[in-house]
């Protein structure tokens, strides 16, 4: 077999391929072999039929047969010959197939680009240290009250206060009047000046049970009315009913209901080990995605678009998987896989020249994946998910998760040998 590479890019290369005349006799002749064993024809015994004769009824079967066959044995033989890593299926072209004379085709497959490192060794990071104070675990702590908190009815007569949660009506009015059929929405409100437009919460605070209040609102562009989208209206809400959040007591109680702790200190303790964890990770990615920059602004080389095309595909299904979560379809949103394709297209191209700039720099380093390293990483994901090890290790076996996960690895392995090596900005070495 003779094998010819031309580099029509950075990414894309044409194979020139042919296999001689006698592996193509080879072939043919084994194809009608089978065919001869197989075949039934009137006035034939089974396994006498005259090749030409096969020749005359299945020629064009047995040709595409033979070529199909060729191509799948060849072209896999010329990728490793010619120490080629394909990213796309191979564009077959030009195949030329003469009974008796050499078998010739081209392949064009997009293939990684071959990356002149830089120097790498001088990238510099900002010193950063982990800082989680006592306010910073305190307002960890009431939020997590607050999810455990119970909603009571105010009792006493006065009007709504900041902080409180009302049971409103409301009706939606376009020049005046109602413009959706039906009884008021109900609806309930925790009244926040974090959380609530400035200008509904003056309007409810100093209101009682009861009472009606008109607020400006301006419509959404899909509302549902059309004179009235994206334009200047109004709310008319009615106050039905007044609450309060009241929070569990801060005690070794409610505690011990969160989890296996020993009481409210350990509670704490764990509180603030985890927010520290959850720093230090923050830190890490920010170190990451600088270390990444400073690499992306030193090389420049073409992508393949195959790869390109592969993550922005992820990134659209990634994405209608987060909306099915929420019980919506892409589609309800107002774009469509056109639009993401173009706004994920930066984001992509990034994507991947970062993982092959890693790549490069980890088969460089000799930076390998372990089994070790793939069984810590099942240990984090089990205690992630709540899962049994085992579990973890059993859906890692198909091959393509596999593979997805020693390629996170790898990268994650990577960055941290860029990561120690880095300067400091403001110290030596």
């Amino acid at each position: 077999m003779k094998v010819e590479v031309e580099q029509l890019s950075g990414v894309k290369c044409k194979l020139s391929i042919e296999i001689p005349a006698k592996k193509v006799t080879e072939a043919l002749d084994r194809a009608y072999q089978d065919l001869r064993r197989k075949v039934k024809l009137k006035g034939f015994r089974p396994g006498k039929v005259p090749r030409s004769i096969l020749e005359r009824y299945y020629g064009d079967r047995i040709q595409y047969e033979v070529t199909q066959t060729l191509i799948q044995e060849s072209y896999p033989k010329s990728l490793e010959e010619k120490d080629l890593s394909p990213v796309s299926q191979p564009d077959i072209q030009d195949v030329q197939f003469r009974p008796g004379e050499d078998f010739r085709y081209t392949a064009v497959v997009e293939v990684k680009p071959r990356i002149d490192l830089q120097d790498y060794s001088d990238l510099s990071l900002e010193p950063r240290e982990v800082h989680v104070t006592d306010e910073d675990v305190e307002t960890r702590i009431q939020e997590i009250r607050e999810r455990f908190a119970t909603l009571e009815d105010v009792e006493e007569d006065r009007p709504v206060q900041e902080g409180d949660i009302v049971l409103v009506e409301h009706r939606a009015l376009w020049q005046g009047k109602p413009v959706e059929q039906g009884a008021p929405k109900e609806q309930m409100l925790e009244l926040r000046s974090d959380r609530t437009e400035e200008t509904l919460l003056k309007a409810l605070v100093g209101r009682r049970p009861g009472e009606e209040v008109e607020v400006p609102h301006t419509f959404p562009e899909d509302f549902p009315v059309k004179e009235a989208a994206g334009k200047e209206g109004s709310l008319q809400i009615t106050i039905r009913k007044i609450q309060k959040k009241v929070l569990p007591e801060l005690d070794d109680e409610f505690a011990k209901r969160l989890g296996p702790y020993e009481d409210l200190e350990d509670f704490k303790a764990k509180v603030r080990q985890d927010m520290e964890e959850a720093e230090r990770e923050r830190i890490r990615s920010e170190m990451n995605e600088a270390l990444i920059q400073q690499l992306l602004d030193r090389h420049s080389f073409e992508v393949p678009e195959a790869m390109v095309e592969a993550q922005i595909q992820e990134m659209i299904q990634n994405t209608r998987r987060r909306l099915a979560a929420h019980g919506m379809t892409l589609e309800q949103t107002g774009q469509g896989p056109e639009q993401l394709r173009v706004r994920y297209r930066p984001t992509a191209e990034k994507a991947v020249r970062t993982s092959l700039l890693l790549e490069a720099i980890a088969l460089k380093e000799g930076i390998q994946v372990t089994d070790d390293d793939l069984q810590k990483a099942f240990e984090r994901i089990a205690r992630r998910t709540g899962q049994e090890v085992d579990q973890v290790r059993r859906f890692y076996e198909d091959p393509a998760a596999k593979a997805s996960l020693e390629e996170s690895l790898l990268e994650e392995k990577t960055l941290d040998f860029l990561r120690q090596g880095a300067t400091m900005e403001g110290t030596e070495g």
